[in-house]
């Protein structure tokens, strides 16, 4: 490929720092950002260009807290790799099958499951999501072995130590309709608004004061939401092709097909934060200062 004419040179002030490393380079590019701060450009007129976002994160976010700036990292999300997404692709795994072994019954309570909320839902619901060190309490006390459901909520009631909430768990799985796009719909959005009732809160409590987590959590959650739309239509469409049969692991499979698209960027833009964008992002922006 050839362009069709020269690329004017631009027309602005630039200026070239040389660094050796990347860290130094991410340092550079924050002192400069920095820099245009304490002089009072507002940080919203600052855009910090990379050309491959992915290596340069973690550096360029190390350097904006030692300068005192919220970076904020227009990325695409890949949703596969969260935690909402992962409680729904879990919970499909305990609904498939006939039997189910130890670490799948509790992985959907390490990955935060709880109960949808609901107007004037039980006061008890405020004690989930289950520790962890609740859930690794009840991994060493459970038998170990696959067995059925019903077995599972008998083996918890009477086996010490083990948490009362991982039985009502298990007792929810138990009472779970089969695959239809009905209920694929309701009980996988029961389980993303239970994680959004309880399981952001407690990503935002351990998060750093950059919330980074907190807001890939939050578009997770909306990601997945969205989702689990898309599932119940292309489930319906495609067991009516005979393309899919009504089970739990072709409904994890085909919300594998529809997450790995990766469709969409960051949901929203912080006043107060300074943008990071990859090259191809910025060619329609007007930014007065871009590093």
């Amino acid at each position: 490929l050839a362009l069709s004419a020269p690329i004017d040179p631009p027309d602005v002030p630039a200026v070239e720092i040389a660094s050796p490393t990347r860290r130094d380079e991410a340092r550079s590019a924050m002192a400069v950002a920095a820099e245009l701060r304490d002089i009072d450009v507002p940080i919203r007129d600052v855009a910090v260009v990379v050309r491959d976002l992915d290596r340069y994160e973690e550096p360029l976010f190390r350097a904006a807290l030692q300068y005192g700036i919220a970076p904020v990292f227009w990325t695409q999300l890949r949703v596969t790799r969260t935690r909402p997404y992962a409680l729904v692709e879990s919970v499909c795994d305990a609904l498939a099958g006939d039997a189910l072994d130890r670490e799948t019954l509790l992985r959907p309570l390490e990955l935060r499951w709880s109960p949808a909320p609901s107007p004037g839902s039980d006061p008890q619901l405020a004690e989930w999501p289950i520790e962890p060190a609740a859930v690794h309490r009840a991994g060493s006390v459970l038998p170990d072995g696959p067995r059925p459901i019903a077995e599972w909520s008998e083996a918890i009631e009477s086996t010490d130590g083990a948490d009362d909430r991982v039985r009502r768990f298990a007792e929810w799985i138990e009472a779970a309709p089969g695959p239809t796009p009905e209920s694929v719909a309701s009980l996988l959005g029961e389980v993303v608004e239970g994680y959004a009732a309880r399981g952001l809160s407690e990503t935002k409590a351990a998060d750093s004061p950059a919330l980074l987590d907190t807001e890939t959590d939050a578009r997770a959650v909306v990601r997945v939401r969205t989702l689990v739309g898309q599932l119940r239509q292309k489930f319906a469409d495609r067991v009516e092709a005979g393309t899919l049969e009504r089970s739990w692991d072709d409904v994890a499979d085909l919300a594998d097909a529809i997450a790995t698209q990766r469709p969409g960027r960051r949901e929203h833009s912080n006043a107060r934060a300074l943008d990071v964008f990859e090259a191809n992002d910025v060619w329609a922006l007007d930014v007065p200062y871009v590093i």
